[in-house]
């Protein structure tokens, strides 16, 4: 049987602990030591569960995003059941991983060698040190060294400790030892070699080019190959640093019609039936007994099919952001016929004394939303590529699969849409100070990518309002309602153009029990949201760190933020669209010498 080394949620399976990522756990053996490892791959999703791909039986569908990813079904990640040990239930699988990193140090002796080398029980996951576990009577576990090495095309391998070290060329055992030394930082940090005596500080193993001439080789433990075509610059990364690991999901909501109860009846079949020509469907959709479970008539049925295929023929992100907008804004209520729906909207009026600001309001009693991991990262967010740059994204299997891991969660939520001849107006104070934004995510972009075109999208005046309104009233909700401000997640609808947006959406789409009280939903009612909105608008002009960061001072160091601080706009960024970047607090109030910059300033008086 498999050793037991830790659990995680299910929703991080597709996210923070996604395939490729670096998970801590402990053993399950008695005072379990410590075990790094990284998630494996899509490829032993299939061999640890019974029926691989979208056969498996915790396969879920959504039609328009399928068709953005071009894949045919979604899977969630496996979850071991809770039976007893007599029971005769077979497993449903569960999550893999690879030990990683394999250089481990003891905390007692400070020797550093790889995993091989080290003790270890049976049964267990978890190394010792042999000499010191007996001299202290008990198990001295070796724990995960705290350095990897990583580049921006996704790749992951050891910190190459003999060659930091350098060692003497007569120098034959090269053992090893990580040891600290009086002082603070990595300056006071050695690592020395017990047979030749050489030594050397980690203070420059995070300079840009402190591992040249060394190149990127390509390694992917996570997979079952590697990639021999990187050659890219390395990066030194501590093990549980954030940057080494970001996640690149793509979302949707279930809306009319997709949410309706045909679309659940068709469910699995739908890739199926749409794949068959349109003369042969009405046999299959007889065999299956669909029209039938629906008492819908055949004909009915299959026109129904045919409608929604044709609108996925041309169906881009741009057109699912878009469709969501509209939904949102025109509403459905879920009662009566409709109550099998997952999609629930009542509209608000919007207060008297918000109507210059606002244009709708509208609570989301019930969302479905289907979030699926496409690739991800390291160094560098997802957002800063355009997708069309080849190399810049990791795999989540060594051969691309017709599906891909999901998380279904269910919610609640608060729409808001902003007026949008005031904002045009407002848009033309704001542009010139935006424009500093854009230009400065444009000279990163051109860096990374080394091109010198356009990059892919623009950092407009109305994705930074909206981006930074949703942050405000977030951090307001939280201390109003008692939420998390981690449990509360952003939508951002920001677009000009033909298909103009300019609304968000706040939600608690959570696996937890944060989303199913109705306490997001009471906070949307109009009375209530309009003391929301006002007390997270006013709390915005004044941050602790303040004049340093109305002034952007703060902000020098990150050229994605303006008016922007942990203090003030930054939440979790598992709650945030854009990994916090793109915030400027003197869109919502202004400037002290210049008022006028900011969108809410009539309601400052």
């Amino acid at each position: 049987m498999p050793v037991e080394i830790g659990k995680i949620r299910r929703s991080q399976a597709v996210s923070t602990f996604g395939p490729g990522s670096i998970v801590d756990l402990r053993s399950g053996a008695k005072g379990g030591g410590p075990v790094s490892i990284i998630a494996a791959g899509l490829d032993d999703w299939d061999s640890l569960t019974p029926a691989p791909g979208i056969r498996n039986t915790q396969a879920i569908f959504e039609p328009r995003l399928q068709k953005i990813l071009n894949v045919r079904g979604f899977r969630l990640a496996p979850v071991e059941p809770e039976i007893s040990p007599e029971d005769e239930q077979p497993s449903i699988g569960r999550l893999g991983g690879y030990r990683f990193p394999e250089w481990l140090q003891c905390p007692t002796c400070n020797e550093l060698k790889f995993a091989s080398s080290w003790s270890q029980d049976p049964g267990d996951s978890a190394k010792y040190c042999a000499r010191c576990s007996e001299d202290a009577g008990e198990r001295v576990f070796a724990v995960p060294v705290r350095f990897v090495v990583a580049c921006r095309a996704g790749h992951l391998e050891e910190f190459p400790w003999n060659i930091w070290v350098q060692h003497l060329p007569e120098c034959q055992t090269q053992r090893l030892k990580l040891v600290s030394k009086e002082g603070t930082g990595l300056a006071s940090l050695f690592v020395e070699c017990s047979s030749c005596k050489q030594r050397r500080s980690l203070e420059d193993a995070f300079r840009p080019n402190a591992l040249a001439p060394l190149r990127c080789r390509g390694r992917r433990p996570w997979l079952p190959e590697d990639d021999p075509q990187c050659g890219e610059r390395l990066h030194v990364c501590q093990r549980g640093a954030s940057n080494l690991y970001y996640p690149n999901v793509c979302s949707s909501l279930d809306i009319p019609p997709w949410s309706d109860s045909l679309q659940q009846a068709l469910g699995i079949y739908w890739e199926t039936i749409i794949g068959l020509a349109p003369e042969k469907r009405g046999d299959l959709v007889k065999l299956l007994g669909l029209d039938a479970d629906l008492g819908i008539d055949l004909e009915e049925l299959l026109q129904g099919i045919a409608t929604r295929q044709g609108e996925l023929t041309f169906y881009d992100f741009s057109r699912l952001r878009y469709d969501e907008y509209q939904a949102l804004r025109k509403g459905s209520s879920g009662g009566g016929e409709d109550r099998n729906k997952e999609f629930d909207v009542r509209m608000e009026q919007v207060p008297p004394e918000l109507e210059p600001w606002f244009d709708c309001f509208a609570r989301a009693v019930r969302l479905r939303e289907v979030r699926a991991l496409c690739n991800f990262t390291r160094i560098d967010p997802p957002s800063s590529w355009d997708d069309a740059t080849p190399g810049k994204f990791a795999p989540l299997a060594a051969k691309s699969k017709d599906w891909l891991p999901a998380v279904e969660v269910r919610g609640e939520g608060i729409f808001i849409a902003l007026n949008v001849q005031k904002l045009a107006e407002w848009e033309q104070k704001a542009g010139s100070r935006i424009q500093k934004l854009h230009e400065r995510f444009k000279a990163q972009w051109q860096e990374r990518t080394k091109r010198s075109d356009e990059p892919p999208r623009k950092i407009t005046p109305r994705l930074v309002l909206l981006h930074t309104l949703a942050h405000a009233i977030i951090k307001q909700l939280s201390l109003e309602c008692g939420y998390s401000s981690s449990s509360l997640r952003e939508r951002l609808y920001a677009a000009e153009g033909d298909q103009a947006m300019a609304g968000f959406l706040i939600y608690t789409a959570s696996a937890d029990a944060d989303g199913t009280l109705g306490g997001l939903v009471r906070e949307g009612r109009a009375d209530r949201l309009s003391k929301v909105i006002q007390s997270a608008v006013k709390s915005s002009q004044w941050c602790s760190s303040d004049p340093l960061c109305i002034s952007s001072v703060l902000s020098l160091g990150d050229d994605s933020n303006l008016a922007a601080c942990h203090c003030c706009c930054m939440i979790a960024e598992t709650s945030c669209e854009e990994f916090n970047r793109f915030l400027d607090r003197a869109s919502l109030v202004g400037l002290p010498d210049d008022p006028a910059i900011g969108y809410f300033q009539g309601l400052l008086v």
